[in-house]
């Protein structure tokens, strides 16, 4: 099975504005059989969120294809892949005060895998995602507080539960995940992935990204794209 994969994320107009970081995350692999994209969103009221983001896409995107070795691609996946998450953040955080905590490693995730069969999306917060061009804006909630991970490890941040919603599971030959930062504006997506120059090029994702922020002012938040869809 081949799979193509094409990445990009850009500052917000806002962050920009504001002299602040791309607090997004992004990371992708093609393992065997198997391929998972990873994009997190930081919480913007931490300091340095984009330092667990980042690294939690990462772990997330290295861990599933070992999971997926004895786990099929489903809902129970998506549970144990969280379960490792968090448990590999009470590692990292271990001895680090709320405070720390709070500024550093509250992020959103979304993640979608496939494998030979089956596409999983699944993740905790808010975002963008589709599936052979039908999906849906996952909103963030009242008082614009979305789930975190990160609540898992001190309950006294937040009221929500840090648990995995699958949002979807079976057969596409194509899917897409993106940060909140889109979601004034998911029809891109689509797009996005008919877009012929982004798959002989994924380089290119990252310049149509940056078209969007800066020429046609569309992204007023971080915003943070992963494509993903199965070969010929």
């Amino acid at each position: 099975m081949s799979y193509l994969l094409a990445t990009g994320s850009v500052q917000g107009r806002e962050h920009a504005r504001l002299f602040r970081n791309n607090q997004d995350g992004v990371c992708a692999r093609i393992d065997g059989s198997l391929a998972v994209a990873v994009v997190t969103d930081g919480c913007g009221s931490g300091a340095d969120s984009e330092v667990g983001a980042r690294l939690g896409a990462r772990f997330l995107a290295q861990h599933v294809p070992s999971l997926a070795r004895t786990t099929p691609v489903g809902p129970e996946l998506a549970d144990k892949a969280l379960e490792a998450l968090v448990g590999w953040m009470r590692t990292v955080v271990a001895g680090l005060d709320e405070g720390a905590i709070a500024d550093q490693w509250l992020f959103t995730v979304l993640c979608a895998v496939m494998d030979e069969k089956t596409s999983l999306i699944f993740g905790v917060g808010d975002g963008v995602w589709r599936a052979d061009g039908v999906g849906r804006v996952l909103e963030a909630g009242e008082k614009n507080a979305p789930d975190y991970p990160g609540y898992r490890l001190v309950p006294a941040l937040g009221e929500k539960t840090g648990v995995p919603v699958v949002h979807f599971c079976g057969e596409a030959k194509s899917v897409s995940i993106a940060t909140d930062g889109l979601a004034h504006a998911s029809g891109i997506l689509d797009g996005l992935h008919d877009d012929g120059l982004i798959w002989r090029n994924p380089m290119s994702l990252q310049r149509r990204l940056r078209v969007l922020a800066d020429r046609d002012r569309l992204l007023h938040d971080d915003t943070t794209v992963a494509l993903l869809k199965r070969g010929a």
